[in-house]
């Protein structure tokens, strides 16, 4: 029997279809806000996650949030 994931891998996967330039759009205008040096390792990060769905490039985004403002804190 197959399960409802595997029948559409892709259902989560939120950079494709009508609205992929938005979703592109906004996740580049968030990547813009955080330093430079961290910009180029959160795409990375993104180009390697096994399955980039919005739930995991929000968690991503998370914790680089989270690691910019604990830099912040330190200074």
């Amino acid at each position: 029997m197959v399960s409802d994931k595997n029948k559409n891998p892709t259902k989560d996967l939120n950079m494709e279809g009508e609205d992929k330039e938005v979703e592109l759009h906004t996740y580049l205008s968030k990547i813009m806000l955080f330093p430079e040096d961290l910009q180029d390792k959160i795409i990375e990060d993104i180009g390697m996650l096994p399955r980039c769905t919005k739930a995991a490039v929000n968690e991503l985004l998370a914790s680089y949030s989270a690691l910019k403002d604990s830099r912040i804190k330190k200074h």
